[in-house]
């Protein structure tokens, strides 16, 4: 009876211990994305009523993501991945969101400088102290996981595709539509992009 429960105790512990672990790993879920706005499709009113994108009444594709947070900490003049411990009452710590999309690992991850409060790889190098800053706002950019990405967008089937469609030599009905995205390099079997109708597993 004594070695049993020290077992039980342990075993307990230790699914606590997964539980906690499993609980604090980010949440995926599938978003919706618009190659020609360039942008992740968040609020209520960015789609209208049959699924098209407000803005440029184009369909968009879905993309499996992650969210992710930075803080500004004005007092540190730094981007962090937690509030920091300055007077709140100076609200110092400004949370801005990302979506990242999610992908298997591979030569096509590139590291990138990004621009949390405006969610875009929008930066330039200061010439003399060869910092980098975001064109907007000048804070300092963050180093993220980008991957370069191409659409095509078919006049024909009216939806994007990965490639250009057999017409489009002939009707020249593709235009490309090019642009860097957050990404989270991920092991599992879940890595892969839907377009349209078809997904494209990255391997």
């Amino acid at each position: 009876m004594r070695r049993i429960i020290p077992l039980t105790l342990v075993g307990g512990l230790l699914l606590f211990g997964g539980a906690s672990a499993a609980s604090a790993a980010p949440a995926r879920f599938r978003t919706l994305f618009c190659p020609e706005c360039w942008e992740y499709l968040w609020s209520p009113d960015a789609v209208d009523l049959t699924g098209h994108c407000g803005s440029c009444g184009k369909h968009p594709v879905e993309i499996e993501a992650e969210r992710m947070s930075w803080w500004w900490c004005e007092g540190k003049r730094s981007w962090r991945h937690s509030a920091c411990n300055e007077n709140p009452e100076r609200r110092c710590c400004t949370q801005e969101e990302a979506s990242l999309a999610v992908i298997a690992p591979g030569p096509w991850v590139q590291g990138g400088w990004y621009c949390p409060a405006d969610r875009a790889f929008s930066v330039t190098r200061l010439p003399i102290l060869m910092w980098v800053v975001c064109r907007n706002c000048a804070r300092p950019a963050v180093h993220v996981d980008a991957m370069e990405r191409t659409w095509y967008w078919c006049e024909t089937d009216g939806a994007w595709a990965p490639e250009p469609c057999p017409l489009s030599p002939v009707k020249n009905c593709c235009s490309e539509r090019k642009g860097l995205l957050l990404v989270h390099p991920d092991l599992g079997p879940i890595a892969t992009w839907e377009v349209g109708e078809t997904d494209e597993t990255i391997r």
